[in-house]
């Protein structure tokens, strides 16, 4: 054998086994890691996205700012405090608008199974966590209360359950999860059971580009989202609930050991409502992720 071909097998044994540098969790969706960066970090964004039915459009801003606190290696606490922006374009050319802080949540996550190897690493969580009536539930124009899904809040508090299980090698990652969420009564009124599942595929195109200690991951994910009817004085809205599946693309760049900044694009490839109700067209996110 040459000194060429053995460059070039050694160059392809390099790229593909490698040891694990895949740092960061799937953008949209659920992963079973309790730390990125390996360590307690701030994670911000900003979300912005559009469901419409003709002439009718609700525009939605999301800025939250997500606190991740390592209690131990496999445990992690988080505390997510949204500043939300809803518009609601309608037909009659009149704007109703709302802003301010949304609900809380308190997140806590155990990873309870854990299998690295030298090439990677298999895992599994269990999260719980509790949304709270932080959000106005009260805003108004003209002195008339805007409509539910328009308010900052639900007014109640919801707990959320949900499990998550992921699979790294080398370039490539697959993480998944399914979470469950039990919206509250509140004034006589209760949204719908929520239940999101994801899946989500990452790959290493970068691993060291263009500095060292910098990554470029590519990801593809699936999310998907049920919601039941919400309930208005005991009785079922007709217009509320469905299922939407996104496709989801996105870029991360980890900058250096304890940053990085990421992009993705949600597009709706299935959106059924039940009655007249708003349909997603796109949902765009820009964020940051650092280390302390």
């Amino acid at each position: 054998m040459g000194s060429l071909s053995k460059i070039i097998i050694a160059a392809v044994l390099w790229f593909f086994l490698q040891p694990v540098l895949l740092a960061a969790a799937p953008i949209q969706g659920l992963t079973p890691r309790t730390q990125f960066f390996l360590g307690t970090a701030l994670r911000s964004f900003v979300k912005v996205s559009r469901a419409a039915n003709g002439d009718d459009q609700l525009h939605v801003v999301q800025v939250p700012t997500i606190l991740n606190y390592n209690l131990v290696t496999d445990a992690v606490a988080t505390l997510v405090v949204p500043y939300v922006i809803k518009e609601r374009r309608l037909p009659s050319k009149r704007h109703l608008e709302t802003r301010g802080i949304g609900d809380i949540k308190l997140i806590g996550k155990y990873r309870f199974y854990r299998e690295d190897s030298p090439l990677g690493s298999n895992q599994m969580s269990l999260s719980a966590g509790l949304e709270l009536p932080t959000g106005d539930t009260t805003k108004r124009k003209d002195g008339v209360r805007l409509p539910r899904p328009l308010q900052l809040g639900s007014g109640g508090v919801d707990p959320f359950f949900s499990f998550a299980a992921g699979w790294i090698s080398g370039h490539h990652a697959i993480e998944g999860g399914a979470q469950v969420k039990f919206n509250s009564r509140h004034g006589g009124f209760r949204f719908g059971v929520v239940s999101n599942y994801d899946l989500a595929y990452a790959y290493r195109i970068f691993p060291a580009w263009p500095v060292p200690n910098a990554q470029l991951n590519f990801l593809l994910e699936f999310n998907g989202e049920h919601r039941e009817r919400n309930k208005s004085g005991g009785s079922k809205v007709r217009a509320s609930g469905g299922d939407t599946i996104f496709l989801s693309p996105g870029i991360q760049y980890i900058l250096f050991d304890n940053a990085l900044v990421e992009t993705s694009v949600q597009f709706p490839v299935m959106d059924q409502v039940n009655g007249r109700q708003l349909h997603q067209d796109y949902r765009v996110l820009f964020g940051f992720r650092v280390l302390f």
